[in-house]
């Protein structure tokens, strides 16, 4: 998620996001759960977000927050923080079947409590319909299901 970030333009992600967005109604989708990883700039997130209200398609578009310390500047959660207040905001997807959702994946097991209450606040002042997340068991490494015990109060 984090290997574009840098690499890509606003308008790339725009036309990738719409593209991406169009070929999936092609496919027969009627929903979209859009965990979108191209949160890396303000700019980014304005226009992925942006593409999915161009569309016209129903899309749950999930602001990705994760640090991202790949580019200069970096671009860290605190930042996304403002970033998906200003978009929220400013409700450009407002009228649209597009809502503005939450991405997170670092509820566990050892989460930044500071950063995950931040979230759950954003999530709550919004009213956001969907909280996204992964989680990896097995091989991977983590051996954490998500459950309420793993959010902090």
């Amino acid at each position: 998620m984090f290997a574009a970030a840098g690499l890509l333009t606003p308008e790339d992600v725009y036309v990738g996001q719409l593209a991406g967005v169009l070929e999936s109604v092609n496919g027969g989708v009627t929903t979209i759960l859009d965990h979108a990883h191209h949160t890396w700039s303000n700019g980014t997130s304005e226009a992925g977000l942006q593409a999915s209200v161009d569309s016209g398609v129903r899309v749950f578009w999930a602001y990705a927050f994760h640090n991202i310390t790949t580019i200069t500047p970096n671009f860290l959660v605190q930042d996304q923080l403002a970033n998906f207040r200003a978009l929220a905001s400013n409700a450009s997807f407002k009228g649209s079947p597009t809502e503005i959702s939450i991405a997170y994946d670092s509820f566990g097991p050892n989460p930044n409590v500071a950063e995950v209450k931040s979230i759950i606040k954003l999530a709550e002042e919004f009213k956001v319909p969907v909280i996204t997340t992964h989680t990896l068991q097995g091989p991977w490494g983590s051996t954490y299901p998500p459950s309420p015990s793993n959010f902090p109060s």
